[in-house]
């Protein structure tokens, strides 16, 4: 199971308007982390559930220092029935109630300078399993109910300004030209067939030398500045897709050059990451790890700590 610590950049705004306001002072009276901690705090006594979305949720270690902010939030899934299983044996040890739920320990941090017009949002994500749309919904609703004009806003970190850092400092690995469908002439040669074929044409390019791909060239797609063909060019080759992997502070990452908005600010901590007796990450060791995080997406969004 993959566990990753997803970015998100929070602002406050007025509704309808673009600029956003310092996070010490986003009302003219006090600062945005006290306000979240007292939405966090509220749902810290027992667990909620939200029917709409068949969810029980609870935050437990719920610390604020300063202006950083984190916890547990603990989310599980409820209105259906059925058996639980042991599986070292095969056998039903219980029969799961509609009411029943399971919950799963979600990571948050949250660092909100208060000089500062942004802040950063560290949330953990198991699998395909997270808790943005909860934040969402608990968080950004409430603070939307409570300031009329105002408006709270925690959209993922920009791709280009994560992309734009991972090729300044990173080492690219390869660069892989794909074709997502077999060409006539290919499927010829290889199959004995005339006519063109579903499936995947891929060439890489894994270079011994270090310095070996154009980093400026790449930099430029990302930007919007310069079409991908131009800079790699293969009469024999047409390809649709171009992929990159990057290898930046010993992680590497994979994105398609042609689509960069497609890339997710998010960090594989598996590796990393301890694991309890529980079969959980350990809280200690995801708040260390989200530390390095948060400092490092700060600097790609430009935000001072």
């Amino acid at each position: 199971m993959i566990i990753s610590l997803d970015a998100y950049i929070v602002r406050v705004r007025e509704a309808r308007k673009t600029k956003a306001r310092p996070l010490g002072l986003y009302d003219g009276r006090g600062p945005l982390i006290s306000r979240i901690h007292r939405y966090l705090r509220e749902l810290s006594t027992k667990y909620i559930a939200i029917n709409a979305i068949h969810r029980s949720v609870k935050v437990e270690n719920l610390s604020l220092n300063g202006d950083e902010l984190r916890g547990l939030m603990l989310v599980g899934h409820f209105g259906f029935s059925g058996d639980i299983i042991d599986t070292s044996t095969g056998q039903t040890v219980y029969q799961k109630k509609k009411t029943d739920a399971d919950p799963i320990p979600y990571f948050f941090s949250l660092k909100l300078p208060p000089n500062e017009d942004k802040g950063v949002l560290v949330l953990q994500r198991t699998g395909l399993g997270g808790i943005k749309n909860l934040f969402d919904l608990l968080i950004v609703g409430q603070f939307i109910r409570d300031h009329n004009g105002l408006v709270m806003d925690i959209n993922p970190l920009a791709p280009q300004e994560v992309l734009r850092d991972y090729i300044a400092r990173g080492r690219i690995e390869h660069v892989k030209l794909i074709r997502h469908s077999i060409a006539s002439d290919i499927a010829d040669q290889f199959g004995g067939v005339t006519n063109e074929e579903e499936g995947v044409v891929e060439l890489t390019i894994r270079p011994k030398k270090k310095s070996f791909f154009d980093k400026q060239g790449l930099l430029e797609v990302v930007d919007g500045e310069r079409d991908i063909n131009s800079l790699y060019r293969f009469h024999a080759f047409d390809y649709d897709s171009v992929e990159a992997k990057v290898t930046v502070d010993g992680v590497a990452r994979t994105f398609d050059v042609v689509q960069p908005k497609r890339f997710r600010a998010s960090v594989n901590i598996t590796r990393d990451v301890v694991v309890g007796s529980n079969g959980h990450p350990d809280y200690n060791s995801l708040v260390s790890i989200s530390d390095s995080v948060i400092r490092g997406m700060a600097r790609k969004a430009g935000i001072v700590l």
